[in-house]
């Protein structure tokens, strides 16, 4: 679901969601090259991508929009990036 997030492929993220992904997945390991942190929630990825599709499934797929990374920040904090 992870590549899903981030590609912003909205059919395959719908169709991991039939197939019974957790809409609130989130990574295991950090990416320090990408600056993304360990056990960043598939929103969080989605709104960094701005792959708003994506988003919109996962949200509609009752994924909680204040799931915290590693860092204890949430989705909203690319806005101020």
């Amino acid at each position: 679901m992870c590549y899903a997030a981030i590609n912003g492929n909205p059919q395959l993220m719908t169709r991991l969601l039939e197939l019974h992904g957790d809409p609130n997945d989130r990574t295991h390991q950090g990416k320090a090259e990408a600056f993304l942190p360990k056990h960043l929630p598939l929103v969080s990825l989605c709104t960094y991508f701005c792959n708003n599709e994506a988003l919109k499934i996962l949200l509609e797929a009752h994924a909680n929009p204040n799931q915290r990374d590693a860092r204890k920040l949430d989705s909203r904090m690319k806005v101020f990036f």
